[in-house]
């Protein structure tokens, strides 16, 4: 039969901290990685992200309400006018409560996503009881034989 051979414990280790740098990148990218569009673009996608206040759950980007209408206008020009995306993010957020869909990622609210990835990778990097004691207990390679298990227990019923 064919003998597994696991990977040595220090290549595990590189494995699940490369996989950790990944996944803590892509968060970061995800978080940071905004671009900006131009035109009739930029404004639906700012649109996207402001809440309607008439709406229930639906941002100014896909409603037709007289709010929205006026909303998608006043982006327009704000646009135009070369406002960035915070400035106009900001306007909205100082005239009206909780309209913005997509909180900022910044300060506390980052700490919101981050600390649970964190929490996870530290708790599954550190070594548990059990990896410690199985590593400590020697393991004879001729007892995982048939033949070495049967002298194991010979030994062991004439011992008691």
């Amino acid at each position: 039969m064919g003998a597994e051979r696991r990977a040595p414990l220090s290549t595990r280790r590189l494995a699940w901290g490369l996989l950790g740098v990944v996944v803590l990148v892509a968060l970061v990218i995800g978080a940071l990685g905004r671009r900006s569009a131009d035109g009739e673009d930029r404004v639906m996608a700012l649109a996207a992200q402001i809440r309607c206040v008439q709406c229930s759950g639906e941002s100014v980007a896909g409603s037709q309400t007289d709010f929205a209408v006026e909303a998608r206008e006043d982006i327009r020009k704000r646009v135009a006018a070369g406002a960035t995306d915070d400035e106009i993010f900001g306007y909205f957020s100082s005239r009206y409560d909780d309209v913005l869909l997509n909180p900022s990622s910044s300060g506390l609210s980052a700490l919101v996503w981050v600390l649970p990835v964190a929490a996870f990778s530290s708790s599954s990097s550190s070594r548990s009881p059990y990896s410690s004691w199985r590593s400590s207990t020697p393991v004879d390679p001729s007892s995982r034989t048939t033949a070495g298990w049967r002298a194991d227990h010979r030994v062991a019923i004439a011992a008691a």
